[in-house]
């Protein structure tokens, strides 16, 4: 059981393409037993832009800045921070496919990097 918030704002700036955002979550797990290396919780934070080069294409650029995993009887510590570039693409007015090559800029290997696609569907 956990109880967990999420917060998303965005800014399209003025007269641009240009739409700059930051995503955020915290979530708490309820446990009845404390016990060492237990997951208590979590913060997550990022920012991300999109530029509209088209109707239907936009570029997107999304970084991940905090990842933290609150573990019990250990230190906070950050995930390594991502980066993913990569294009928005409204192939159908319910169909969305955002494929963005995704790294790691600490270590910047071939076994750091992926490609990962996003797919977002319009149900109703």
């Amino acid at each position: 059981t956990a109880i967990r918030s999420t917060q998303n704002a965005t800014l399209e700036v003025p007269m641009t393409k240009l739409t700059l955002g930051a995503f955020a979550f915290e979530r708490i797990n309820v446990v009845k037993n404390i016990t060492p290396g237990i997951l208590r919780g979590q913060l997550y934070y990022s920012m991300f832009a999109n530029y509209q080069f088209l109707p239907k294409l936009a570029g997107t650029l999304w970084t991940d800045m905090v990842q933290w995993d609150i573990v019990e009887g250990e230190e906070l510590s950050n995930s390594l921070s991502n980066l993913s570039v990569g294009v928005s693409w409204d192939i159908l007015p319910n169909l969305n496919v955002n494929p963005s090559l995704f790294v790691l800029p600490k270590t910047m290997t071939l076994q750091s990097t992926c490609i990962q696609i996003i797919v977002s569907a319009k149900i109703l």
